[in-house]
């Protein structure tokens, strides 16, 4: 994973495609595009950082691998129950 940048009131379009087959002969399948804006709270916080000359300021919350992620998939916790709940599963 890459490292997070943005920019202060900007909108972001990700596009997510499907790959099949070997890593050598690898085929585009179906591909969805996920529309992502910053925050209000956020923005204001990277304006305030900015005008503070801090350009290199990044929330603390932030981690450079997805291990953000682990209570969403440790069954019983309250974030996998409330992934499974709005994932409909």
């Amino acid at each position: 994973m890459g490292r997070l940048q943005c920019e202060v009131f900007h909108d972001y379009t990700y596009r997510l495609i499907g790959l099949y087959g070997k890593p050598e002969n690898l085929t585009e399948g179906p591909s969805v595009s996920l529309p992502i804006s910053t925050e209000p709270e956020f923005r204001e916080a990277v304006a305030i950082a900015k005008a503070r000359g801090e350009d290199d300021w990044k929330p603390q919350c932030l981690t450079e691998d997805a291990s953000w992620q682990r209570d969403y998939f440790k069954r019983g916790l309250p974030r996998w129950i409330r992934r499974r709940y709005f994932a409909g599963a």
